[in-house]
């Protein structure tokens, strides 16, 4: 919020000496400009997780997360806080965000980390080596209904 903030005080402040127009019209263009902006950075915040979804587990029809109960959250991913769901069925956790839902089998989760990210229980998921060697780590929110269903996955 301070970034936008000071952006939009050093953009009115340059736009109203520098191009010499009224102060009204150097505010709505400064708004404009930090509206902009922060749209932009979100379309690239969800590109770029989505696209990092891509890369783990398979794709999953949003249909089938959303058919039972599923828990959501915010996670971190880099330096961004995106919005995630996650829920198991049957042996697969199926986690993601919308148009970018993925599934992976519950066996293949190496460990689990839990954490608490914004007032919410998350967990950093890691993965079991694939074929490539390479080791991957991501963030799903959890709560008592996932860790129930892993119970259950162990008991059996």
């Amino acid at each position: 919020m301070s970034k936008s903030l000071i952006t939009l005080v050093f953009s009115t402040v340059s736009l109203s000496f520098g191009l010499h127009i009224s102060l009204t019209s150097a505010v709505i263009i400064s708004c404009l400009f930090v509206l902009l902006v922060s749209y932009l950075g979100g379309v690239y915040r969800r590109t770029k997780y989505s696209l990092f979804l891509r890369k783990i587990g398979t794709s999953v029809d949003s249909s089938s997360l959303y058919a039972a109960e599923s828990v959501m959250a915010a996670i971190p991913f880099e330096s961004f806080t995106v919005p995630c769901r996650a829920r198991i069925e049957g042996d697969t956790l199926l986690f993601g965000r919308v148009n970018a839902f993925r599934g992976v089998k519950v066996e293949s989760i190496e460990s689990l980390e839990f954490d608490c990210y914004f007032g919410h229980q998350i967990a950093k998921v890691a993965l079991l080596p694939s074929d490539t060697g390479e080791q991957t780590a991501f963030y799903i929110p959890w709560s008592e209904l996932l860790e129930n269903q892993i119970e259950l996955k162990k008991v059996d």
